[in-house]
């Protein structure tokens, strides 16, 4: 049996006490599953509407991640907007299922560094035809997802000075590259045979 290591590190719009970026996290019958959101604004208000999806997730969460993204969009039409990427990661192989629409990073930190691809669109106004991308999580990978709050880079060394430790990670990839304009969530995923 495989295990997952997951850290979140978060902050909120500079002056502002409350967040519109949020990560729900559940644990399954034989995974996780992971949903990193950003709604649209900041303060308060923002943050009404996300934890109205934090409560839409409780009540439906499902391995099935175009599901959960087909609705998230269905909760939040003539409502508000949201940008985000949903994830099941299986804790017995490391297979991940991913959906990253909009403004959010996906990529793989470990031996083969890489983004993943995320699709245009904006949950509760115009979303594509939703595909999941498949990967298997390399034993010691991490994968981070992480909103627009955090600038998008590619040679920030997280893996090198780090040692994959899920928590550094997410709190040095906050310190280092949040934005001043924005909210701010970096998820890291770790799984472990």
């Amino acid at each position: 049996m495989g295990k997952i290591k997951y850290s979140i590190s978060e902050r909120p719009f500079p002056g502002e006490t409350v967040s519109g970026d949020s990560c729900f996290v559940k644990q399954l019958e034989s995974g996780y599953l992971f949903v990193v959101l950003d709604v649209t604004g900041h303060g308060t208000q923002a943050a009404l509407v996300a934890n109205k999806l934090m409560q839409v997730l409780e009540d439906f969460s499902s391995s099935d991640v175009k599901a959960v993204m087909e609705n998230l969009h269905k909760n939040l039409v003539r409502y508000s907007s949201a940008v985000g990427s949903s994830l099941y990661v299986n804790e017995k192989t490391g297979e991940c299922t991913i959906i990253s629409l909009g403004d959010v990073t996906a990529r793989v930190i470990g031996q083969n560094n890489r983004f993943l691809v995320t699709a245009s669109g904006l949950l509760g106004y115009a979303i594509p035809t939703l595909i999941p991308t498949v990967l298997h999580l390399e034993e010691g990978a991490i994968l981070v997802v992480h909103t627009d709050g955090i600038r998008r880079h590619t040679n920030d060394n997280a893996e090198d000075s780090h040692e994959n430790n899920v928590e550094n990670v997410t709190e040095y990839l906050l310190k280092k590259f949040s934005k001043d304009s924005d909210d701010a969530l970096c998820l890291a995923i770790r799984w472990e045979r």
